[in-house]
C-alpha cells in the first residue's frame, strides 16, 4: 500500500462522510483532515467552513473513483451573462449600502436589454429591483443628509 495520500473528493460534510463510509465498506482506507476539529467547531478553519476533502492512498485511487457519484449540479451549466447581471441587481436591494451598486448594475442591465425582443428570465423582477435600489439610495441620502445637516 502506498504511503502517499491523494484527494479523491471535496464536498460538503454529509457528502464526504457518506463517501468515506462507502470507501471504508469497500476496503479502501480513507483520511479526512481536521474531522475532529470540524465536528467541534466547523468555522474554526475560516474560509470554506463547510467543505471537506477526502483522501485515499494513491495506489487505491482508481478503485475509489468508481465509488464517487456523478454530480448533476446546475452550476455546471453555462449561464447567460444577462441572467447573471440581473441576479446581481436583484441581490443589491438587500442592504442600503449596496443600493448604489444596484443602480450602476441596473443601468448596465437596462442598456443591454433595451433592444431585445425576448427579455431574460425574471426581467420584471430585475427592473423592479433596479427601481427599489433607486428608491433606497434616494431615501438613504435624504435621511443621512437630514441627520448630518440638522445637528
Amino acid at each position: 500500500m502506498s504511503s502517499r495520500w491523494v484527494t479523491l473528493f471535496q464536498g460538503t460534510i454529509p457528502e464526504v462522510i457518506t463517501l468515506q463510509s462507502t470507501c471504508e465498506a469497500s476496503g479502501i482506507p480513507t483520511y479526512v483532515p481536521d474531522m475532529s476539529l470540524i465536528q467541534a467547531d466547523p468555522f474554526i478553519r475560516g474560509g470554506n467552513a463547510l467543505a471537506l476533502e477526502l483522501f485515499v492512498p494513491e495506489d487505491r485511487l482508481t478503485d475509489a473513483r468508481t465509488l464517487v457519484p456523478q454530480r448533476n449540479s446546475p452550476a455546471a451549466e453555462p449561464r447567460d451573462p444577462l441572467d447573471v447581471l440581473g441576479s446581481r441587481v436583484r441581490w443589491c436591494i438587500i442592504l442600503l449600502l449596496t443600493a448604489p451598486v444596484g443602480i450602476w448594475l441596473g443601468l448596465r442591465y437596462l442598456r443591454a436589454t433595451r433592444g431585445l425582443d425576448a427579455k431574460p428570465r425574471e426581467h420584471a423582477w430585475t427592473v423592479a429591483s433596479f427601481w427599489m435600489c433607486v428608491l433606497l439610495t434616494v431615501a438613504g441620502g435624504l435621511v443621512y443628509g437630514r441627520i448630518l445637516f440638522d445637528l
